[in-house]
């Protein structure tokens, strides 16, 4: 059973030996579960993506990446921050959050799945060499599947490292950047005009910004973050959302099939049985599904370069 305050320690026990374990404002930040406390089930290893009907709007298409119920990350306002922000900033805030986590969890996962397919193929080779092994008539079948299992593999780790990167320095590190910039223009245009008015009237003028100019300038920060991430755009979230089941699928696999898209050379299957069952048969099942996952995945990636 997992509960908001399982959730909450772990984000403390996470912070431990970085920078926010002293940080006061991270008790703040709190996980919520709409749902109520969730039971753990397995990945789930549907064949079918879902549709654009069947997925929920895009401010919360990423909600349920994670433990696949509804999860968001809340903040407890407090003054001076609740005078220019309010829940709808906060909610922005964790779609944001939802999306970014969503896409470095399927990051971690296929890099994880990339670590197992390598120490899978190292020990492979302790024993049969620069082959696949197997018989004569299903190598063949082995060698293409292990090939093709590679080659998804490479996709998806090159399109979660682009869409990764581009996220976190192109969006979300240059906005916060301007963000920064803009309100020490302000400031500074403040400061200049007080300065010049205090000339003239020997008075003093305080040179604070506003907080509706603060609110103005945060909200157009948080339109560009949401723009920049193609958050705003439902076809192109929906896409990114179906990618992201798409390696959660094939990683989900390989974790079932052992860290492995080869069967082991002595699995039921490989040889022929005495029930007259064709040679590689576990082979030719697990190849089917590497290659509609191969082909699913083009297909996506494929779309969302036209895009």
């Amino acid at each position: 059973m997992i509960r908001e305050q399982d959730l909450n320690l772990a984000m403390l026990r996470a912070s431990l030996g970085t920078a926010a374990q002293h940080d006061p404002y991270l008790t703040r930040l709190r996980f919520v579960l709409p749902g109520g406390p969730l039971r753990p089930l397995l990945p789930s290893l549907t064949n079918d993506p879902p549709s654009i009907s069947t997925l929920p709007s895009s401010t919360s298409l990423f909600d349920t990446h994670l433990f696949g119920t509804t999860l968001s990350l809340s903040y407890n306002l407090s003054w001076p921050l609740d005078l220019f922000l309010d829940r709808a900033d906060v909610s922005i805030y964790s779609t944001i959050f939802s999306f970014l986590s969503a896409v470095r969890k399927t990051h971690t996962r296929v890099h994880i799945c990339w670590t197992s397919l390598s120490n899978a193929q190292r020990a492979r080779r302790r024993w049969t060499g620069l082959s696949e092994g197997g018989t004569a008539e299903d190598h063949d079948a082995r060698m293409r599947m292990l090939r093709c299992g590679w080659g998804v593999v490479r996709d998806m780790t090159w399109f979660l490292d682009t869409l990764m990167g581009y996220c976190a320095m192109d969006v979300v590190d240059v906005e916060f950047r301007r963000l920064k910039e803009s309100l020490a223009k302000q400031r500074q245009e403040i400061h200049a005009k007080s300065s010049t008015e205090n000339h003239v009237t020997h008075a003093p003028t305080p040179a604070h910004l506003d907080f509706t100019t603060i609110r103005v300038i945060h909200t157009n920060y948080l339109a560009r973050v949401l723009d920049g991430c193609l958050l705003t755009n439902p076809i192109v979230s929906v896409i990114l959302r179906q990618i992201l089941d798409v390696c959660e699928r094939f990683v989900a696999l390989v974790e079932r099939w052992g860290g492995d898209v080869l069967p082991a050379l002595l699995f039921e299957g490989s040889l022929r049985g005495d029930n007259d069952e064709k040679v590689g048969a576990l082979v030719m099942e697990r190849w089917s599904i590497v290659a509609e996952i191969d082909e699913v995945s083009q297909l996506w990636l494929n779309t969302w370069v036209i895009f």
